[in-house]
């Protein structure tokens, strides 16, 4: 028995050292939270206007090559598109959006975006954002606006200059049916 306690008593070692360790080597311990826009205060780091409607708000956490984190906050979402489209080779960790009608953030990935060019967004990009499929029909109407619902995966893909053109498309189409 004795022989068997001395064999083990280096991988206990190890494995305490080891739990020890691994929280110090993460750099994340809680997961990524949406920064807080001061309305009013906070600009947007695309185009610097100053941050005043929070129901077309979004923003992002980029990591830098050193793991420093850094908030991008936006006006519009057409202006966070537009930031990612300039800045393909930044590191996100993770997008945000305000919900249109409960002003609440959604992770951006999640939610359901009404384009139109009958939103007036701050930027003119004519986007807002919904929880689901459900609620961006429902706030399309309420508004009374034309226009598609997309995925963000879909928006991300597309120019800010094809954006623009595919809300005005899209209302064009939705009023001539």
């Amino acid at each position: 028995m004795i022989r068997a306690s001395r064999s083990l008593f280096p991988t206990l070692i190890l494995a305490a050292a080891l739990m020890l360790c691994t929280p110090g080597c993460s750099r994340r311990q809680q997961p990524v939270q949406p920064p807080a826009i001061a309305l009013g205060q906070t600009e947007c780091t695309q185009c610097g206007m100053t941050i005043n409607d929070e129901r077309f708000a979004a923003a992002e956490i980029v990591s830098a090559a050193d793991g420093e984190e850094t908030a991008c906050t936006f006006d519009d979402i057409g202006c966070l598109l537009e930031y990612d489209h300039r800045h393909a080779d930044q590191h996100v960790l993770a997008r945000y959006v305000k919900d249109f009608a409960t002003r609440q953030w959604l992770a951006a990935q999640d939610a359901a975006f009404v384009r139109s060019a009958q939103i007036h967004s701050p930027m003119g990009y004519g986007l807002l954002a919904a929880a689901n499929q459900t609620e961006a029909e429902k706030v399309r109407s309420e508004q009374g606006v034309g226009g598609t619902i997309d995925a963000f995966t879909k928006l991300a893909s597309a120019s800010p200059t094809e954006q623009r053109r595919a809300g005005e498309a899209a209302t064009v189409g939705s009023a001539a049916q």
